[in-house]
């Protein structure tokens, strides 16, 4: 297939087009995780000037593939699919590597049925832990267009997200199926809220859960980081070495797009590290709890032109048990709801140690929040996000807003502990 890919005319790379649409998939599986999969395929449908592109997902029972994403003139069939022994996609898997078919309805004689027909298809295989569990594809369904070796390159770097979204998914669906299961269980046993040693064992069992959670998101965030760096920036890099080569020989009429060009690539570097900081700062782990913060609230009052002062106890030791990363969110959820609801240009943060706790406060000038018609304060999806971070650790969250101001006052009892 290979062969046959290098004998045809190929187009030059758009090192461009696919650092734009790379981007915009590494964001899309951050905010949108569940939509990942369509997006992939449109994107494969757009860099490869295909007729139609989707994703092919084996089932648990190892017999058919799930078309769980389709894009182009085949997008009603999304939701079909095709049997393992017996079709493109299997014989993907047993080849193990990319295959190019022309008029696959040919072998596969129910294939002959789908309209629009199938000129040619590219179909790539994508791998969790050294083990093929699907495919992305695309189909050319007329002769006015035959892929080439650049569409094989390009596919191959998007057979990569493809691997990381689906990763992404399975554990997101295990998640939610374990949740559900112990709605069910807790909402089928009424003896559970009569009885006080049960229901301290239900709550047990929620704190443990929601720490479970919240460390898969954090695990998930890590991962994602990781591949954003370690992937995408290297990519960018290497456009950016190629592009300094091309840039001594080209034509002054050239010069400025080039110039333009390694522009565009400094901003993505730039947008890359951002993203791949925010989902999982490394500082973390390597100079501890006080310093990363100083440090992000450094580049967060730059960015919004918030005035920030920070107050860091000396007397503080490292912390284990994912309580660092747990206040570190608290601290990127606190600034960013000060930044956007509280109109203060001030505010301020204070990590110290009271006794055996570990106290940290981010407050601000702002005009306070909102109340309920009870005259209590109403608590969004941030404040609920912080308690369940602390959760845990059997953390207390406590809430002080006025007209004068906003501030969040966060205890982790017996919290502190040094780490050799």
């Amino acid at each position: 297939m290979t062969a046959e890919l290098e004998r045809r005319p190929t187009r030059r790379a758009d090192y461009l087009a696919e650092n734009k649409a790379l981007i915009a998939l590494s964001r899309e599986m951050v905010t949108s995780p569940n939509n990942i999969l369509q997006k992939l395929a449109e994107t494969a449908l757009s860099l490869c000037h295909a007729g139609s592109a989707g994703i092919s997902l084996l089932e648990p029972d190892g017999l058919h593939f799930r078309w769980p994403a389709i894009t182009g003139a085949w997008a009603t069939h999304v939701g079909g699919g095709t049997p393992r022994e017996y079709g493109p996609c299997g014989t993907v898997l047993d080849r193990d590597a990319p295959q190019l078919m022309g008029h696959p309805e040919r072998h596969f004689t129910y294939l002959a049925s789908v309209t629009p027909g199938i000129e040619e298809a590219l179909l790539i295989p994508f791998y969790i832990e050294g083990k093929a569990v699907g495919t992305i594809w695309v189909v050319a369904h007329d002769v006015s267009y035959q892929f080439q070796a650049e569409d094989l390159r390009v596919m191959t770097n998007l057979a990569t997200f493809a691997a990381a979204a689906y990763q992404m998914l399975a554990s997101t669906a295990r998640t939610e199926s374990a949740l559900a299961e112990l709605v069910v269980s807790l909402g089928t046993n009424e003896s559970l809220v009569n009885d006080i040693r049960e229901r301290a064992q239900t709550e047990a069992m929620l704190t443990d859960f929601s720490g479970q959670i919240i460390q898969a998101q954090d695990d998930e965030r890590k991962r994602i980081a990781r591949e954003l760096h370690d992937t995408t920036g290297q990519v960018l890099a290497a456009v950016s070495m190629n592009l300094s080569q091309m840039r001594r020989n080209s034509t002054p009429q050239n010069l400025a797009k080039f110039t333009e060009c390694q522009n565009l690539i400094a901003t993505a570097s730039s947008e890359i590290r951002n993203l791949s900081y925010l989902l999982h700062p490394p500082l973390i782990n390597e100079i501890g709890l006080g310093s990363a913060i100083t440090e992000y609230a450094a580049g967060f009052e730059a960015r919004s032109g918030l005035k920030i002062r920070v107050e860091i106890s000396t007397d503080l030791g490292r912390l284990h048990g994912n309580r660092e990363i747990a206040l570190y969110r608290i601290v990127q959820e606190g600034l960013g709801n000060i930044h956007r609801h509280s109109g203060s240009v001030t505010a301020t943060i204070r990590f110290l140690r009271e006794k055996e706790n570990v106290v940290l406060e981010v407050s601000d000038d702002g005009s306070g929040m909102m109340r309920r018609e009870d005259g209590n304060l109403g608590e969004g999806v941030g404040l609920r996000s912080m308690r369940e971070r602390i959760r845990p650790f059997g953390g207390s969250l406590i809430v002080e807003s006025s007209a004068t101001g906003t501030k969040l006052k966060v205890i982790l009892p017996q919290a502190y502990e040094a780490i050799p």
